[in-house]
């Protein structure tokens, strides 16, 4: 996989809710998932500043506040995903 992160194994979630309020989620999985090939774009390296404020939703008071941010980056990807193995089914099908 040299080196690639997406040529690794990783934890993915499929969430849907259900379209009747109040009845859960239609579709709740976890799966992993590996990518079988790339394609790479040009990467970009920068200065950058980043914001992060807590959330009632994400758990990011254990990384506030950010005390220094060493770069920026930014590349295309594309990945294809052939398969994968379900690690968990939370899922309520519903109407």
């Amino acid at each position: 996989t040299n080196g690639f992160v997406n040529g690794h194994k990783m934890l993915h979630s499929r969430w849907v809710p259900s379209i009747t309020p109040g009845l859960g989620n239609s579709l709740d999985q976890l799966i992993a998932m590996g990518g079988v090939d790339a394609e790479l774009g040009e990467p970009w390296m920068g200065d950058a500043e980043l914001e992060l404020h807590d959330s009632q939703w994400d758990e990011l008071k254990s990384i506030l506040p950010v005390e220094k941010v060493l770069g920026g980056y930014y590349r295309e990807l594309g990945v294809t995903f052939n398969g994968g193995a379900l690690i968990a089914d939370r899922s309520t099908p519903t109407v």
